[in-house]
């Protein structure tokens, strides 16, 4: 390949829908107790036009990576157990609402749901130092602004006749 031909690829050029798709953002590091690995969230979005995340985590040393969560709902805010043997992060797997999980790193296993919510925001969360009690902030949806009181209610201002 020429000189021209690879000045041609670098020429500017507006983004596409197609470029989007390609982006891959990631953030929120969070090195692992013994040190040996990094949990990071990895943030896509898909071809309905939202964002997707899902965690992962490298081994510092040999660079290889591992999905951890998959699956239509994102996951984010990982965060590892003080023993490192799992990790705690927010999903909405049901009813679209957030809700603490926790994971097993080793010998495979399902997230579990810790919390059972109503609508809200989950805060800042942290494990107690053995790993067997968690301490987070959560506000709950005012009842009018909830998805369910607006469903409720979507067709209460329409006329009858």
């Amino acid at each position: 390949m020429g000189r021209s031909e690879r000045h041609n690829d670098l020429v500017p050029r507006p983004v596409t829908a197609e470029d989007l798709l390609r982006f891959v953002f990631v953030g929120d590091p969070r090195l692992s107790p013994d040190g040996r690995h990094v949990l990071y969230g990895r943030k896509t979005i898909t071809e309905k036009n939202a964002y997707l995340s899902h965690l992962h985590l490298v081994d510092v040393v040999t660079g290889e990576d591992r999905q951890l969560t998959r699956g239509e709902k994102s996951c984010s805010s990982g965060r590892f157990r003080p023993d490192g043997g799992a990790l705690f992060f927010l999903t909405a797997r049901k009813d679209d609402r957030d809700q603490l999980h926790v994971l097993p790193l080793e010998g495979g296993g399902e997230a579990e749901a810790l919390t059972d919510l109503p609508e809200g925001s989950f805060g800042a969360f942290l494990p107690s130092p053995d790993g067997t009690k968690i301490v987070f902030a959560f506000r709950e949806t005012v009842a009018e602004h909830t998805k369910a009181w607006k469903k409720e209610h979507e067709h209460a201002s329409e006329q009858p006749w």
